[in-house]
């Protein structure tokens, strides 16, 4: 039996303003991936077709492009006539994505800095804002964690047809962001992470593009110790449940 979220997620998830841009089994990869990252999905365990439209009272092909989507992202196995089948992945293994990922989008922020349109800088802006608002407050860190995901998007809708042509979710947004709340655990980590943000987005409204990528990757570096050590954390406490 899968131990993840119900249905009543995706109907949360549908007042923010990053779902209304999602479809629903954009929806349905997020909510399973962090479903399998954290293991509440074992290894080896089956992800059925049917079970899932009913628990989240969503339609079969919405199903089955999640868990092609989730297959293409290497997070399960989803071969024809055997079915869907959570795989496992090594701490280390997750280490190589987080840097495959810090060199892509730290070339996305460059793009971004070359091709941004007024309208979509007030846009990456108004989000870094928000994040900054949040990093000083009483926010969780999974609603500090929301609105970073928000300033990937804003950065994403700003580079042009790359985006449109390569939009699938995890290779932009990053599939560890789940791991990623261990790296702004306390106000005063929120309150780093909300400044370098803030850099980003004043070296997008420059137009210094190449300054924007150097940035991006050293954020990325910054973070990419927290996200490992919250694995490998995460891994020890499963194989002694197990």
């Amino acid at each position: 039996m899968l131990e993840c979220a119900s249905k009543a997620t995706i109907v949360t998830q549908n007042a923010s303003k990053n779902a209304k841009s999602q479809t629903l089994a954009d929806q349905l990869v997020d909510i399973l991936s962090a479903d399998l990252l954290f293991r509440r999905i074992k290894p080896g365990e089956p992800l059925r077709e049917a079970e899932l439209c009913v628990r989240f009272n969503v339609s079969r092909p919405a199903v089955r492009e999640a868990l092609n989507q989730l297959a293409l992202l290497g997070l399960i196995d989803n071969t024809p006539r055997k079915g869907a089948r959570a795989v496992d992945f090594s701490p280390e293994e997750l280490e190589d994505v987080v840097g495959f990922h810090g060199v892509v989008f730290a070339h996305a922020c460059r793009l971004a800095a070359e091709r941004r349109s007024e309208e979509e800088l007030h846009e990456i802006g108004e989000a870094v804002d928000h994040l900054t608002r949040l990093a000083d407050s009483d926010a969780s860190a999974e609603d500090y964690e929301a609105a970073r995901i928000e300033c990937y998007g804003a950065i994403e809708r700003a580079i042009g047809p790359a985006y449109r042509l390569n939009r699938r979710r995890g290779f932009m947004t990053p599939i560890w962001n789940p791991y990623a709340i261990n790296a702004v655990a306390t106000r005063d980590l929120r309150i780093a992470s909300a400044r370098r943000w803030k850099t980003l987005h004043g070296l997008i409204a420059a137009r210094n593009a190449e300054d924007a990528q150097k940035h991006f990757f050293a954020m990325v570096e910054a973070t990419r110790p927290f996200i490992i050590e919250a694995c490998r954390i995460k891994h020890q406490t499963s194989a002694i449940g197990e």
